[in-house]
């Protein structure tokens, strides 16, 4: 496991709210010291959108079943828009919602004090 992806578990800041519409929902806080920051911008750190990316594929991979999950490849990103930038030390709720029970696509929203900050759909392929 990578130190990006530990920082990113690390920064869950409670158990993720799983609705039974499709629907997950899970807060996050990256502290300043998170790797993602280092080099996002010196002097004046953000979190990046891959990070920001992450956090939607992590909670995607929550809303399937167990078999699956592991089985599910990210493959493409649509509508994405990043609205503001996140700072470290907010708190950010991730809500994500799956499209179609049959289907692999999530559409994410990070919102920091109820402000949207960014959207995105991800779409994965299933490989058997």
């Amino acid at each position: 496991m990578n130190i990006i992806y530990k920082g990113i578990l690390n920064a869950c800041s409670a158990f993720p709210e799983i609705r039974k519409d499709n629907i997950i929902q899970q807060d996050f806080v990256f502290p300043g010291s998170f790797a993602g920051f280092a080099g996002h911008f010196p002097g004046s750190p953000v979190l990046p959108a891959v990070v920001q990316l992450s956090l939607g594929i992590l909670l995607s991979k929550k809303l399937v079943h167990p078999d699956v999950k592991n089985k599910m490849f990210f493959s493409a990103i649509d509508r994405a828009k990043f609205m503001r930038v996140i700072l470290p030390e907010e708190k950010i709720t991730a809500t994500c919602s799956r499209k179609k029970e049959d289907g692999y696509s999530f559409d994410v929203a990070l919102k920091v004090n109820q402000e949207t900050a960014s959207m995105f759909r991800l779409d994965f392929f299933l490989k058997r």
